[in-house]
């Protein structure tokens, strides 16, 4: 197995950074450290650190035998992975067709206006949660959809299912 550097687990204390790797490891392990496992392995490290670093990504593109480069292409690819800690809960909306077509994307507008990540991709953030646009999530028949960072879904989305206790996020605090 390949050796890893922990320097960029700053958030963690050292034995939860280990612990987190351990079941990196057995994630590995449970696909047989094949390649073409690369998606299912880039979600366990994002569920477990919250974000894919440089060292997790290098981790995980020796482990499973690719060129670092494929892992961040995958990785700076698909809209459910983050190459940067997001503050708070992370929720997410389809901005598929069909929820597309049912004002998703005014929907997004309103919440990430004037927000744009250093990737490009547009997000809400402030201080209890992040708003990232998500891929069909299989849920047309109710759109436009989002999910709460507890997995819930969020059937026929509206702005206000987005603000915590009454207040838009977009506006700072009183």
């Amino acid at each position: 197995m390949p050796e890893r550097n922990d320097t960029n687990s700053h958030d963690f204390e050292p034995a939860i950074t280990e612990n987190r790797f351990k079941y990196l490891d057995r994630a590995l392990v449970k696909h047989r450290f094949r390649g073409d496992a690369l998606i299912e392995v880039l979600h366990t490290a994002q569920e477990l650190f919250g974000y894919l670093s440089e060292d997790t990504m290098s981790y995980i593109a020796e482990s499973l035998h690719l060129p670092l480069g494929k892992v961040y292409s995958v990785a700076t690819f698909y809209p459910a992975f983050s190459l940067e800690p997001l503050p708070g809960e992370i929720w997410r909306l389809c901005t598929g067709t069909t929820c597309h077509l049912r004002g998703a994307d005014l929907l997004f507008e309103f919440l990430t206006k004037g927000r744009v990540s250093h990737h490009g991709d547009r997000e809400m953030e402030d201080i209890t949660r992040t708003i990232k646009p998500s891929s069909c999530m299989g849920l047309c028949h109710a759109g436009p959809v989002g999910i709460a960072a507890d997995e819930r879904p969020i059937l026929h989305a509206h702005e206000n299912d987005f603000v915590k206790h009454g207040r838009n996020p977009r506006e700072p605090e009183p």
